[in-house]
């Protein structure tokens, strides 16, 4: 299975790949306190140079070995004393020149004040208490602090008659003055606030549901912000944000899972969320970047354990997460988690004790867990070049305590110039680059690029030494850049673990429009024939989130200008794919698109194309190819033999092949009682035609046919044989079996022959994905609805094609068989050993919903998986209920089928027969919740042929009381006569279980009648309303006349349609005037309808 969460080897790994590295300066410190002497000879080249090779290579590993095992725990930061503030729900941030400390003056549930104090003497002292300017109705703990440069932002959430509503205010200068408070909107948690460069971030939840997150944004340090955007695929009562580079990272739940996005273009669009580990709602989420770097940390297992994960490129792809907590007693709540160079701290609180764990090589491995001061709690932290600072509370007593330990002396390196976010006027085309490095020995050298730099060895990019100036050249206006900066050695060889930076800047101006090229293959390239697969490259330049390129492509279907882009599935930042399943002979098209990171084309539509083929080999003599074959373990596999061509002149009437093939993948089909039936002739052998087999030894098959000499010899190419294997079902995904013609003679040899092998590849079918772009979610689940009720309408072939039944999934060498694809959509494994297109189901559906979202990791069918959902116990009394039981023409008629009474309903397919003559349906749905956030069904219907099939399917179980499909119809309007008829179900499924169908909803279409009605209101004055209804559409006018029979007023309704047209909207309306304007006189009037040949009268009185 494709996944963008990585599983990266880490850089401790690399550490003991390469050993030589393991004597690099930024371990002297962990040297001298484990073992001084040593360490010292070590690094002085003591006499190991001297050795001989064996026993210097000995000594080596021994070194390695000792020097690993005392990692990371052979130095511990230590804690200053505590200095005493006073607070509750407290947050800290650090900038380059001073320390910042947002808190309350109330504990929980009371509201208070939001107050800030900063330190410049590393939290020794602290002033500028300032009281952000609102009434004291600030929620606990809901205050947030982040800073950047001279820029400070502080967020809370204020209690606005019981609602909440964001707040934050900004300080330019550090903290010395602040902003007016300004107001982001509703939001019941301030999760968290982000400041790069100019740049500002707040991340908040909205009530109900799952409580989605909003992000607000401003660019200008706080002085405007952009329209609140939703952050889409996580959600959570806590979370977290985070910038790096000019990447927004948001860190969530999803599911029981807790997971991580990143959007590239802030907040307008989100990636695929990368789910990381386990989480309880409500418990506290951390991120913190440096550069490129970004750590999350959580409390897992039930919150039991800390938990870290590290990414090293912007929140595209993560590494494992691991335990931090190892070695603690437990966790009650976590703490914070920060990042500066290569030291990263994480926290957290068990039984009134604060714990910590270090890491010293950016969040990869981690150290021990230490016990700090015993308090009540541990709140956020904060790490710089210099000090790690924590906080910690004791909130029934508003005690506060800031705590610093020194940062241990580790090589960094951070780029100082361009500043974060920065934008440079149009036409620049250079920009100075400048760093800081720290604990770097001479002669310091360090390197940069515009690409990402590798984990380890060689750099690449620029080689600079320390004080020598460098510049960024050939930008352009209206591009973003990010640029890399890593410390290397003399050699340019990246340090071990690797002290990395990165920050991104753009130039003013027009961006140009982002572009794809398709290198290879070549335009109207041929490929030599007999090639059945090529690299497809391409070059993206200007994509609007450098780093985060991601494209399609497809073959031989062009993308849509819009929406949703389809096809094959390349990870972010790969330029190289392969197309497969090519043959001899054939013409290609390649479309390649740009996508965002929701998998939608962009806008307008960035796409190329190539034209190519295959080299037609030409005729081979009387060739005989056994055609590329693949199959699931444990599944049937049919290999397909060919007869390419015969000479004119040629009339086959014998065969005698034997195939080759590896046992331990392929088991020839038999009858159970040993006599081998795996081969059958093809539609181009006569039926007359005799066929023999046997296996004389494992692994080679023995095939002899024969056929009338005289009346039915074969004479043109086709299929000649089909091989029935069955694949063994522990074959591993991906090896492969040669199929070898070691025998073949045609008539005896009298016809020359050429053999063509073939290959046989296991296919690691990824259950679900029906789509083939290498991952099973919501598109796949609307296919396999789409598949199951267009089954449950007429279930004779042809069925649906699956896409990848049409085009090669990822995850294959070629597109799927039937059989193949409905095994891969029967994810409930319904259908074992072989799924049938009657396996397939609404359940299955659910269960790719529910695997999305993180309910479950595995489906039934794939080892491993959890058993099979159970079949519901049997609901009996179903029935079609409707408002009414009679309607008019063009009416509409609504039936409702209540199924609330199945259990743990996820699942349903229903199909309604009716009379196609008299209704037509128009409208169909379930009446589930619809509040914001509210978890609701997928639910696809087809109508054809006087039948309407639904099917629906949803990740949760639906409640009881939204577990009701109602279906509308329209009467026709063409009903001349009172008509009876009935709309009856012919099959109903819940979850995985049928039900029986033996219910049915009469109904009656009485038709339209020419009839005029009395008016309203009689007496009138001075106006009134004339109903009518009509059989037909027709032209209508009403006369008003006195008792004398002289016409007062004429009405001219014009033409209007069949129906009832009663409503004052709808009906003639009389003012009670003459034709002149006049009021009438009180009195009797008579009023006569006139609709084509029908008249009609009666009477009205004016009462004045």
């Amino acid at each position: 299975m494709t996944s963008r969460a990585r599983q990266l080897p880490t850089r401790r790994d690399h550490a003991a790949a390469n050993l030589k590295n393991v004597a690099h300066p930024m371990y002297r410190y962990r040297a001298e306190s484990a073992w001084d002497a040593g360490a010292q000879r070590h690094r002085e080249g003591w006499a190991m140079s001297k050795l001989p090779s064996i026993r210097r290579a000995l000594a080596t590993l021994v070194y390695a070995a000792i020097l690993l095992a005392c990692l990371p725990s052979a130095r511990a930061i230590q804690w200053d004393p505590q200095t005493a503030l006073a607070g509750h729900g407290p947050d800290v941030a650090v900038s380059a020149n001073a320390l910042h400390v947002v808190r309350s003056d109330a504990n929980s549930p009371a509201l208070g004040h939001v107050i800030y104090t900063r330190s410049t003497d590393g939290g020794a002292m602290w002033t500028g208490e300032y009281t952000m300017p609102a009434s004291p109705v600030a929620r606990y703990g809901s205050a947030r602090v982040s800073a950047d440069g001279g820029l400070v932002a502080v967020a809370w959430t204020e209690d606005v008659a019981g609602s909440g509503e964001q707040r934050v205010a900004y300080s330019q200068d550090e903290g010395l003055t602040w902003s007016a408070t300004t107001s982001l909107g509703e939001g019941e948690h301030t999760h968290s606030i982000a400041v790069s460069g100019s740049a500002i971030v707040a991340m908040y939840a909205v009530s109900g549901g799952a409580w989605p997150y909003s992000t607000r944004v401003s660019h200008d340090g706080g002085l405007t912000w952009e329209q609140a955007r939703p952050v889409t695929g996580i959600s959570g009562v806590t979370g977290d944000v985070a910038i790096s580079g000019s990447a927004m990272i948001a860190l969530g739940g999803v599911g029981v899972g807790m997971a991580a996005a990143s959007s590239a273009d802030w907040g307008a669009t989100w990636d695929t969320p990368v789910t990381l580990g386990t989480y309880t709602n409500g418990e506290a989420l951390q991120l913190s970047a440096y550069g490129c770097v970004v750590l999350a940390a959580w409390a897992q297992n039930d919150n039991t354990e800390r938990y870290a994960a590290r990414s090293d490129d912007s929140g595209v792809t993560w590494e494992t997460a691991v335990d931090v907590s190892a070695g603690a007693p437990g966790i009650n709540h976590g703490g914070g988690v920060d990042v500066h160079g290569n030291f990263a701290l994480s926290t957290w609180r068990h039984d009134g004790a604060f714990y910590w764990s270090e890491s010293d090589d950016g969040g990869d491995t981690w150290g021990a867990a230490q016990p700090g001061p015993t308090v009540a709690g541990v709140g956020a932290v904060a790490v710089d070049a210099s000090y790690a600072y924590a906080l910690n509370t004791d909130s029934p007593s508003g005690s506060l305590w800031v705590t610093r330990a020194a940062a241990p002396a580790l090589p960094s390196i951070r780029v100082t110039g361009p500043t974060p976010l920065t934008v440079f006027p149009e036409a620049t085309t250079s920009v100075a680059l400048a760093v800081d490095l720290v604990n770097h020995a001479a002669p310091a050298y360090w390197a940069w690029s515009l690409s990402p730099f590798p984990d380890s060895g060689p750099a690449g990019g620029t080689l600079v030494t320390s004080g020598a100036a460098t510049t960024v050249t050939g930008l352009t206006d209206g591009a973003t850049y990010t640029v890399y900066v890593a410390l290397v050695d003399e050699g340019g060889v990246l340090l071990d673990p690797s002290a990395t930076h990165c920050e991104t800047f753009s130039i003013a101006g027009v961006p140009p429009a982002p572009a794809v090229t398709i290198v290879e293959p070549a335009a109207d390239q041929a490929l030599a024939a007999g090639v059945t697969s090529t690299p497809l490259t391409v070059t993206i330049t200007d994509y609007p989130a450098p780093g985060h390129w991601h494209w399609h492509w497809q073959l031989d279907t062009p993308f849509h200008d819009t929406g949703v882009a389809g096809g094959n599935h390349v990870d972010p930042g790969v330029l190289t794919d392969t197309i497969a399943g090519l043959s001899d002979g054939t013409a290609y098209s390649v479309y390649v698109a740009l996508v965002d990171g929701s998998e939608n084309l962009l806008s307008p539509s960035v796409t190329a194309s190539a034209p190519f083929s295959v080299t037609d080999a030409g005729p081979l003599a009387d060739a005989v190819t056994v055609v590329d074959a693949q199959g699931a373990a444990g599944q049937a596999v049919q290999v397909q033999i060919q007869l390419y061509d015969l000479a004119p002149e040629d009339e086959l009437s014998g065969v005698f092949l034997s195939l080759a093939y590896d046992p331990a993948l392929l088991t020839p089909t038999d009858d159970g009682a040993g006599a081998v039936t795996a081969a059958s002739t093809g539609d181009i052998v006569p039926e007359e035609w005799t066929i023999e087999q046997n296996v004389p030894a494992p692994g080679a098959l023995n095939v002899s046919m024969a056929g009338d000499l005289g009346s039915a010899p074969i004479t043109t190419g086709g299929i000649l044989l089909n091989v029935d294997f069955v694949v063994d079902v522990d074959a591993a995904a991906s090896a492969t079996s040669p199929l070898t013609l070691t025998a073949l003679e045609l008539n005896e040899g009298l016809i020359s022959s050429t053999p063509v092998h073939g290959t046989f590849t296991v296919l690691d079918l990824l259950y679900g994905d029906v789509t083939g772009n290498g991952k099973a979610g919501a598109y796949d689940a609307a296919w396999i609805l789409h598949f199951a009720v267009d089954f449950a309408l007429d279930p004779a072939p042809p069925v649906v094609e699956f896409p990848v039944e049409t085009a090669t999934p990822v995850w294959a060498s070629e597109p799927l068989l039937p059989e193949q694809a409905w095994e891969v959509a029967d994810v409930d494994d319904s259908g074992a050993p072989q799924a049938q297109p009657a396996d397939i189901m609404a359940m299955d559906a659910s269960m790719v919903l529910q695997h999305e979202v993180g309910l479950t990791t595995a489906f039934p069918a794939e080892s491993g998986g959890p058993a099979a959902p159970a079949q519901l116990a049997s609901v009996a009394g179903h029935v079609l209920r409707g408002e009414s039981t009679s309607e008019r023409p063009g009416g509409r008629i609504a039936v409702s089928l209540d199924v609330s009474a199945a259990a743990d309903l996820v699942a349903g397919e229903v199909v309604l027969d009716f009379d196609a003559s008299l209704v037509t349906p128009v409208d169909t749905s379930l009446a589930t919740t619809r509040t914001r956030g509210a978890s609701r069904p997928l639910i696809v219907q087809r109508a054809r042929g006087g039948r309407i099939a639904t099917a629906f399917a949803s990740a949760r179980p639906l409640d009881a009381s939204d577990a009701v499909l109602e279906v509308t119809f329209e009467a026709s309007r063409n009903v001349a006569h009172a008509t009876e008829s009935a709309i009856r179900a012919s099959h109903l499924r819940l979850n995985a279980s049928r039900v029986e169908t033996d219910f049915a909803f009469p109904f009656r279409i009485e038709p339209f009648a020419n009839r005029l009605m009395a008016n309203y209101p009689n007496p009138f004055n001075p106006e009134t309303w004339i109903p009518f209804e009509l059989a037909a559409d027709a032209h209508v006018t009403v006369g008003i006349y006195d008792l004398a029979g002289h016409r007062v007023r004429a009405l001219d309704l014009g033409m209007r349609p069949m129906g009832e047209h009663t409503s004052r909207e709808d009906a003639a309306h009389w003012d009670g005037r003459n034709a002149h304007g006049e009021h009438v006189a009180s009195g009797v009037y008579v009023y006569e309808l006139t609709a084509g040949e029908y008249r009609a009268v009666r009477r009205m009185i004016v009462r004045k």
